[in-house]
């Protein structure tokens, strides 16, 4: 469902996945021509969302939004946590204009 959601509002944007060697791993990767790089992790519940793969790979791509995705999650809001800002959304609508 969120792959479909991601296509719907980025129609031209490739959509990718990311894990290391030690199986940490991103959902959703989109890179864009700019050579910013978003990242959408998607959770049933976002309290157990965990910024330390977030971190790993941002320490590769240091240039992008980090967006975490929930049905559940009703008003969107940000966190910071190790530097790494994290918007938390359970809606596309404003992507990526609300996350940049």
């Amino acid at each position: 469902m969120v792959l479909d959601l991601n296509r719907s509002y980025l129609p031209d944007c490739q959509i990718y996945y990311w894990r290391d060697k030690s199986g940490r791993e991103i959902d959703f990767v989109l890179p864009f021509e700019n050579g910013r790089i978003d990242i959408i992790e998607c959770k049933v519940n976002p309290d157990y969302f965990s910024i330390y793969p977030v971190g790993v790979f941002r320490e590769l791509y240091p240039r992008g939004n980090n967006i975490c995705y929930s049905l559940y999650i009703g008003d969107p809001y940000t966190i910071r946590k190790n530097g790494i800002v994290v918007h938390f959304t359970g809606t596309f609508e404003n992507y990526p204009e609300a996350a940049v």
